[in-house]
Parts: C-alpha cells; structure tokens; sequence
C-alpha cells in the first residue's frame, strides 16, 4: 500500500484525521455501539404503544405525585396530571411515570366525576381504608376483612371525613360475604337500607344516600350472626360519586340510571377522575331508548 493510500485511511468520513488506522477503528466502534444502544429494541416500543395507546386518559390526578402514590408501580394506558396538564404513561425501561407532553382533550368536558374511593380498587393495599372489630389486608385488587371480634358494627370504612351536607352520592362495591347478614352504607350520617345479599359468591351492591353530615363513607357489614372469629368476607371496585357536584343540585340520576351510566366501565368502576362521565350522544341515546320503551311521542 502506498504511503498515500495510508494516509487516506486515516481520515474518516467526516473529515476527521486519526493518528493512526487503529484510533479510526477504535471511534468508529465506540460510535456505532452509542448509536445501538439508543436504538429502543423493537419489542420494547410495541409494549410501550400497546400501554400507550388506549384512547382517553384512565384517570385524572392533582399532581404527579398523587399519581405515584396510585400506582407505584404502573399502569397501563395514560394518565392526566393536573398540577401541569401534561399526561404521564409507565416507562418500563426506566419504571418510571414519564412525562408525555400536553393533554388536550377533544372530547368535551361535561359532566366531569371523581371517585372519592381513593384507592378503590386496593392497588396500594389498604391504604386510605379503615376497619372496625377486624383485620384488613389486600390482595389482587380485593379487600378482606378477617373477624377479630364479633360485632354489630363491624363494618370497613374511608379514612377522612369529606361528604358534603346535602349532596347525593353513589356508593357502589363488590361484596363476597360468607353469611347474608345486614349489610348497608353510610356517608354523611345518612343509612341506605340493608343490602340482600347471596352468601359465598360476589354481589354487587349499589346505593344512593343524600348526606346529612361530612362523615365518611361506610360499609357495614355485621359479624355477630352466624360469623365466627378468622372468618372473612371480601370487597373490590368501591366507587363513590358526588352526583350533585356532577350534575348539579335537583339533576342527579337515580340508581337504576347510574348504574346503566357507570356499565360502559368495566365492573361499574374506574380510579380517580374522568372527564366525561355521560355525553351528549349517551344522553341523546337514553332518551330515544326511553322514548321506545316508555312508547312516548315527540312533544312540540
């Protein structure tokens, strides 16, 4: 090889000029395995789409905080913050909640809710979530209550006291009891009637209390008939809404209707916010399937 020939090899192709042929190579495969490592491996970005990609926001949450708080550990599909206004997905690579950039909606705002059951579905194990004469403990999104003692009160229950006096609220679980004893909610002070309830399979149990007070939600489930001590019974998917707040004083659904309104979630729950509990096309749809069933006439 000419002496030329040398010289030229030293220089790559952006026109830097290496001591030697060796430093060349040596750059040049530093770079390339930079620049492969930067490369996400394909089943990487599939898994992180098929997370990502799922429409509407899951939930809504006051900062990024709260939502770490939610889901330590994941989640699939995006969350709102609201402190920013950005959306956050779980970055599996980094397990972490990333920030995704700006949300904006295109579907409209109406009739926004919460479900004031902070960890409702018990994916940070009992965390907000009292008992009385028993022992709590979770486990694949369901709560148990193991009988410590026998009680008419026994009942679990929210950790803070935020209803709202005069306000209606839906209340709705899952409830796996051992024995059909009395069974009812309270919020504000306000009793529902007792629940009927099929022992040893899940029931779902769903309710409408105005409150009378700010005294938190409960469900009260007695143990001092046919129950004995380490018995248990199981709750999951707690769902409370403020329906004055959503739909406003004089305008909140009944039951039957909430119930039909929440069916487009799956098990009647969600956690956290949603922005849109009920559209103008569900609206429009209950009142032509009304129209049907009820065999009413347009009025003009």
């Amino acid at each position: 090889i000419s002496a030329p020939e040398i010289i030229a090899a030293h220089v790559d192709s952006n026109g830097t000029a290496h001591p030697n042929l060796k430093s060349r190579l040596d750059n040049f495969e530093v770079s390339a395995t930079q620049q492969l490592q930067q490369k996400a491996d394909q089943s990487f970005v599939d898994s992180q789409l098929s997370a990502i990609v799922s429409g509407a926001p899951k939930g809504t949450y006051t900062d990024l905080a709260s939502l770490q708080t939610a889901y330590p550990d994941g989640a699939e599909g995006i969350f709102l913050v609201l402190s920013d206004g950005h959306w956050y997905y779980w970055n599996d690579m980094t397990n972490a909640w990333t920030d995704g950039g700006i949300y904006q909606a295109t579907t409209s705002n109406d009739f926004p809710a919460t479900n004031d059951a902070v960890n409702g579905n018990f994916s940070n194990s009992i965390s907000g979530w009292g008992q009385a004469g028993g022992q709590l403990s979770a486990a694949d999104n369901e709560l148990t209550y193991k009988v410590v003692s026998l009680s008419a009160t026994a009942r679990i229950e929210r950790n803070v006291d935020d209803a709202v006096p005069t306000h209606k609220y839906y209340m709705k679980l899952d409830i796996l009891p051992k024995y059909s004893t009395t069974t009812y909610f309270q919020i504000g002070d306000s009793v529902n009637d007792n629940a009927t309830l099929t022992p040893n399979v899940w029931n779902r149990y769903s309710r409408i209390a105005t409150a009378i007070s700010n005294t938190r939600f409960r469900l009260y489930h007695r143990t001092n008939a046919s129950y004995a001590v380490n018995d248990t019974f199981k709750v999951k998917d707690v769902m409370i809404i403020d329906l004055t707040k959503t739909f406003g004083a004089g305008s909140e659904p009944d039951v039957t209707e909430m119930d039909r309104i929440m069916s487009k979630y799956p098990n009647l729950f969600f956690e956290g916010s949603v922005g849109t509990l009920l559209t103008n096309k569900d609206l429009y749809e209950d009142f032509t399937s009304y129209l049907t069933t009820e065999n009413k006439e347009w009025v003009v």
